[in-house]
């Protein structure tokens, strides 16, 4: 095996040639001979790379290929036709809840789910309501068909149509002049106090901020979508406008980290991300530690989630520890997901940490091509433990319900692909330094957290739904590239954090920026009262006073 990195093999067209003249006459020198063994050791190092995933093939196909990870799709075969656990009636719960008594799992609960079709009148909540009178009825009038009975109001119908317009949109205010022909004294007209004093509102200022961090549409590219629709609007008047909307927000943002610090569940992942001038500063100073990340965190307390981003030289597992040092130390620990990286984890913290089952699926998914399978048989069992989680969601079973049905059904499946790997590794049928091997030494040295869910109330499987919300940070990267200092990274966490945490909030993302700049004043005084929740409350209050 080529354990080394071959040498660079130096040559040009004229020599590659003369080689092949050679090589055809059978006269291949010694030199030549030392050549073809390098070149050799070079795809056979190159090939054990490929394999061993530095450079991972699997990978490849999944970023411009394969888009599911599904074994369906993985193994080429048809969607399996059974509806696994469809049709069963949910088990009986067998431990005890939080009181020591046996409770049963509830047989009457089903699923609620919205039926297929087009959006209707619900589903605009914010939408202006235009009521539309009849033509020439009205209540009270004599039935025009029978002539007997009179007319009362029974409802009213509902047609949605929507309307399209610019994202920003501009208004023109004219207040009249008028000038004294003796004296020449100009008096000019007093705009309403509705137009307010600054060229871009606050809702100009939120749109533009929604769709930069919201949906990582970069300034440049507003910019010639406004040009589009002869409202000029240049990318550095839109990042001062972003910059209006995060400084009114910054205390609101504070605030969350302080309530996420108390949450029950919490989870963290990374991503890269270029900052111009932290990196310059970081190279200058001859920091051994050069990388840039943003880590995504998700802390769900009580029924809220709160979704919140750090951009700088930290890794996921020290912005977290940094977070946890707020937690009221009176409150038990939180349950921590992460994958199962170093620097995902904060030191010291003392928290019950699960490890992401979907990474350790997702090695053995990686080595298909070489080792089918035993991948197909992984994956195939493991399919069991995701089969018992959808069952615990469609019945809706509480969160010692569902540890219980875990640790009954899902544990004992973990177990027997723990009991496999570990005959497979001591028996040496797999090699260990192989990526087979490495796929089943990673599900058996992390073993314990990732059957964390079977074993502590209210751990997930994985990290997917932190994986889900990292994924605004790199679209922001993708269509941005980089930021440019480490103010525009702050002001890209605090309007990401605020947009996602709304979203999870189900409120009006537009409004809720709106009107954090409009009552300024009082959310840099009483943040707490101004989380995507609760603000609603606040803004009816203060209207109330004025």
């Amino acid at each position: 095996m080529a354990k080394e990195e071959p040498k660079r093999l130096e040559m040009t067209h004229e020599e590659l040639e003369s080689f092949f003249e050679r090589l055809e006459k059978d006269e291949l020198t010694e030199e030549d001979r030392s050549q073809i063994r390098e070149v050799m050791t070079a795809v056979v190092w190159m090939s054990e790379q490929l394999e061993n995933k530095e450079l991972s093939i699997r990978r490849l196909q999944r970023l411009f290929g394969i888009k599911t990870e599904k074994s369906s799709a993985l193994f080429d075969k048809p969607k399996s036709e059974e509806k696994s656990g469809k049709d069963q009636d949910p088990p009986e719960s067998s431990g005890d809840d939080s009181n020591g008594s046996t409770s049963p799992v509830d047989r009457n609960r089903s699923d609620e789910k919205k039926p297929a079709g087009k959006n209707g009148k619900d589903d605009y909540p914010d939408a202006k309501c235009i009521f539309h009178p009849h033509e020439s009825l009205k209540v009270g009038d004599l039935c025009p068909l029978c002539e007997l009975g009179t007319l009362y109001r029974y409802g009213v119908g509902s047609v949605v149509r929507l309307k399209g317009q610019a994202p920003i949109v501009a208004e023109i205010h004219q207040p009249e002049q008028l000038r004294c022909s003796a004296c020449q004294a100009l008096f000019t007209a007093k705009l309403p106090q509705s137009v307010g004093e600054e060229k871009a509102d606050a809702t100009a200022k939120a749109i533009v901020s929604i769709f930069r961090y919201g949906s990582g549409f970069p300034f440049y590219r507003n910019e010639k979508l406004q040009d589009m629709f002869q409202t000029p609007l240049p990318d550095s008047t839109q990042w001062d406008m972003a910059e209006s909307v995060a400084n009114s927000a910054h205390s609101v943002f504070k605030a969350l980290i302080n309530t996420a610090a108390q949450g029950e569940l919490m989870g963290s992942d990374d991503t890269n991300t270029r900052v111009i001038q932290l990196k310059s500063q970081l190279e200058l100073a001859g920091s051994k530690r050069t990388g840039i990340y943003t880590t995504g965190v998700l802390s769900q307390v009580l029924d809220r989630e709160i979704a919140l981003f750090f951009t700088g030289n930290r890794h996921a597992g020290e912005n977290m520890a940094k977070i946890l040092k707020l937690r009221d130390p009176e409150w038990d620990l939180p349950n921590l997901m992460c994958d199962a990286a170093a620097k995902n984890r904060p030191k010291e913290s003392g928290c019950r940490m699960g490890s992401c089952l979907d990474h350790s699926r997702r090695h053995f998914v990686d080595i298909i091509p070489k080792y089918k399978d035993e991948a197909e048989f992984f994956i195939e069992t493991l399919k069991g433990v995701y089969r018992n989680e959808k069952l615990a969601k469609r019945w809706r079973l509480s969160p010692d319900e569902r540890l219980t049905f875990h640790h009954t059904h899902s544990l004992p499946i973990m177990e027997g692909l723990k009991l496999w790997c570990e005959k497979n590794i001591e028996t040496k049928s797999v090699e260990p330094n192989s990526p087979l091997g490495a796929a089943m030494n990673y599900f058996l040295n992390h073993f314990e957290k990732l059957t964390m869910f079977a074993k502590v109330v209210g751990m997930p499987l994985s990290n997917s739904a932190v994986e889900r919300l990292i994924k605004t940070a790199v679209l922001h990267r993708k269509n941005s590239l980089f930021y440019q200092t480490e103010i525009g990274a702050l002001v890209g966490d605090i309007l990401m954090s605020l947009i996602q945490t709304a979203k999870r909030a189900k409120v009006n993302v537009l409004d809720y920026l709106t009107q954090l700049q409009r009552f300024a004043n009082d959310v840099r005084n009483n943040p707490a009262a101004w989380f995507p929740w609760n603000y609603a409350e606040r803004v009816a209050m203060l209207q109330a006073t004025i």
